[in-house]
This record gives C-alpha cells, structure tokens and sequence, in this order.
C-alpha cells in the first residue's frame, strides 16, 4: 500500500475501520429513536441495477422473492435528489452467526457500545455493482477503495451516506 510511509498506512487503516465499525453499528442496532440508526436499508436482488427497501434486520444475503438480496450502500452529493448505488455488502455464514451474537448482546446491553469484532469484518464481504469479486472488509487496501465513494462532478468531494 504505502510502503514508504507508514504513518500514512496506519491513518487509512484506522479509518477503513472506524468505518467499518460505524456500518457494524448500523446494522447491530436497526431502528429506535436514533435518526443515525435506521430501521430501514437499501437492498438489491440484481447486483444494484434496481434497489427495494426493506428492514434493517436482514442479514444479507437473504431470500426475495426467489433472488438473493444484498444490502447496498447508497450516496448522494445534491441532498437525496440523486442516488449513488456505492457497494454491496454481504455477511459470510460465520459472518451472519456472529452478527446475530452482537444483536442479541445488545439487546440485553442496550446502552453499551459494541467492541469492534475483527472476525466479523473479516466475514463482511463487499463489492462495487458490476464487480465480480466481493473483497474483505478486513482488506484496508481493497476495502477503502471500494467505500471511497466519490461525486461525479467534484472528484475531490465525498459522497454523503443516504438512508431509506
């Protein structure tokens, strides 16, 4: 990655999984009276051509409508008007055991924050729509390039996170 500065590695690392940590709370705690927590996520059962709205509780990849469903990521850089399909995620089968650990823990801890679990994102997969491979979320190099998501007219400006 950058191997001739460290510190710069160690920084995108770091972020790569505040991020990380940030999605893995979205989805442990769905719904309640969070405005930062939804109960509500984009899915895609076409590799994003098309997204439907269902509950944040779905452990993707999951059943609709005899398709497999992903969760997807959606951006937008003008307040809502435009939707930019980000990435696809999905959970591995141990991915998925461990994330109904997390929920039920919180549900009976409701208060406390949940420790960052590097066996869960390493079981987190995503992608970009049209890719073919699904990386790691625990790849920092891979993974930062796929969340890195960008306007189209303003390279240089991030893309907003946009809920249901």
């Amino acid at each position: 990655m950058h191997d001739n500065n460290p510190q710069l590695s160690t920084a995108l690392a770091a972020v790569v999984l505040l991020v990380g940590l940030g999605l893995l709370l979205r989805q442990l705690l769905p719904g309640g009276d969070d405005p930062f927590v939804p109960g509500k996520a984009f899915y895609s059962s076409d590799d994003g051509a098309t997204l439907f709205i269902a509950s944040a509780e779905n452990f993707p990849p999951f059943d609709h409508e005899g398709k497999t469903a992903h969760r997807v990521h959606v951006f937008t850089c003008d307040g809502g008007k435009t939707q930019i399909k980000g990435y696809l995620e999905r959970l591995s089968p141990v991915g998925k055991e461990k994330m109904r650990a997390l929920r039920e823990s919180q549900k009976k801890n409701p208060g406390k924050l949940p420790g960052l679990d590097p066996e869960l994102l390493a079981n987190i997969e995503i992608k970009r729509p049209g890719d073919k491979a699904w990386i790691k979320q625990s790849d920092v190099a891979g993974a930062s390039k796929i969340m890195d998501i960008r306007c189209p007219d303003k390279p240089d400006a991030s893309a907003d996170p946009l809920q249901p």
